[in-house]
């Protein structure tokens, strides 16, 4: 999963992990494979040219950007666009369902600050995509101290 970044080009990481949710925008390329994402799904959260920042179990499907609420502070069900979060993030276009943004619910089991890459390992340009090579899932795990 790649992690999109603000307008001033930081990264939507710490907004990821106090709500618990991952995203993407600027049209179906971009969000259409958050919808292969199923609740029991681990994903590994990458900084495109960075490297792996977490792991975390899906919790729910994409929903586009109108029906995603998060928790506030206090417990409470809110929408994203009430949120603290840096509005960059809830850009969408609420009826354009070709173009908002989509997002899914993540519980982050682990987590980094400092990207983690090495020689060898893979990544791929799709914001959510299928961890098929061998090596960077055997380092990913042992990184992230997955016990399987």
């Amino acid at each position: 999963m790649n992690i999109d970044r603000h307008d001033d080009n930081e990264p939507y990481w710490e907004d990821y992990l106090k709500y618990c949710f991952v995203s993407a925008s600027g049209g179906p390329w971009y969000t259409k494979t958050l919808n292969a994402l199923e609740p029991g799904n681990r994903i590994f959260a990458m900084l495109p040219k960075a490297g792996y920042l977490g792991v975390g179990i899906v919790t729910e499907k994409s929903v586009p950007y109108k029906d995603f609420y998060i928790k506030s502070s206090d417990g409470v069900a809110i929408h994203i666009s009430e949120s603290d979060i840096r509005k960059s993030i809830c850009n969408s276009d609420p009826e354009n369902l070709e173009q908002c943004g989509y997002y899914v619910k993540v519980d982050w089991t682990k987590h980094i600050t400092t990207p983690y890459w090495e020689k060898g390992l893979r990544a791929n340009q799709n914001s959510a995509f299928v961890l098929r090579h061998k090596f960077t899932l055997d380092k990913l795990i042992d990184h992230f101290e997955i016990v399987e």
